[in-house]
């Protein structure tokens, strides 16, 4: 009857994570908001590090990948306030919670990154943070 419980939970558990995983991959819905909140805490102190060492150059056109609920998006066009920055993630959840940050020349758009639609040197530069387990 032990090895019944035990296998059963191990189920469980198992259904569990593969459940975060898929909202770690695509957030929606309650989970997916929770997550992004998550990433958000982990995330952005590692963003801060890495926009820092960007040069300090004008980029007039700006990509970021994977913007999750925009967050990090705010930050590089705080970095760059001149810019016009374009945000793409391919989940819904978060395109819908990051348009509702309201700053000039900031777009979300959902699109995978595989296939973006952007013609070859649309940006100037493009960024992608913590999206390489995704």
């Amino acid at each position: 009857m032990i090895y019944i419980i035990g296998f059963i939970c191990f189920l469980l558990l198992m259904l569990l994570f593969s459940r975060l995983i898929q909202q770690s991959k695509k957030p929606s819905g309650f989970p997916g908001k929770r997550m992004m909140k998550l990433w958000n805490r982990a995330y952005l102190p590692m963003f801060v590090w890495a926009i820092r060492h960007l040069d300090r150059i004008f980029y007039p056109v700006i990509l970021d990948v994977g913007v999750g609920n925009g967050r990090s998006t705010i930050l590089l066009k705080e970095t760059f306030p001149q810019s016009t920055i374009t945000g793409i993630d391919i989940s819904d959840t978060a395109i819908a919670q990051a348009k509702h940050i309201e700053m000039t020349n900031l777009n979300f758009e959902r699109r995978g990154v595989r296939e973006t639609g952007f013609s070859d040197e649309s940006f100037d530069l493009i960024t992608a943070f913590q999206t390489h387990f995704h």
